[in-house]
Parts: C-alpha cells; structure tokens; sequence
C-alpha cells in the first residue's frame, strides 16, 4: 500500500507499507529463544516521509497469517 495524505495547505506524507513478508532468523530476550521461519512467520516493512504538526497521532492496525491447505 502506498499513501499521500495532505497536511494542512502546505505540508503532505507519504507512506509505504509491504505486509506478509516471509522473515527468518533467531530472536533472543533474556532467556528467551525463538527460531523464525519463513513458513511460520510474516513481517512487515512500513516507511514514509513528511513533516507533521507538532501534536498529532498516528494508528493504523493489519491482520496477517496463513490458512491451511484444502
């Protein structure tokens, strides 16, 4: 998905976001261990670039995951 949301008369943003990618590798916290694979885990990447009013908010949410062959 990608947006450009106006601010204002002068100002805009501009967003992009990739869902549902395949990510891999290890996580450690504390003794906590976990093994990511692709075939199990789902990532995201979200970037954009602006310049927002001083107070403002942010939120947006997206489901992901996978159905089962059949």
């Amino acid at each position: 998905m990608t947006i450009v949301l106006p601010i204002g008369e002068e100002r805009s943003y501009f967003n992009r976001k990739i869902n549902d990618m395949p990510a891999f590798g290890t996580f450690d916290h504390g003794d906590w261990h976990d093994e990511l694979e692709p075939s199990m885990r789902l990532g995201s990447l979200d970037w954009g670039r602006g310049v927002w009013d001083y107070r403002s908010f942010w939120n947006w949410a997206r489901p992901s995951g996978s159905m089962p062959d059949g």
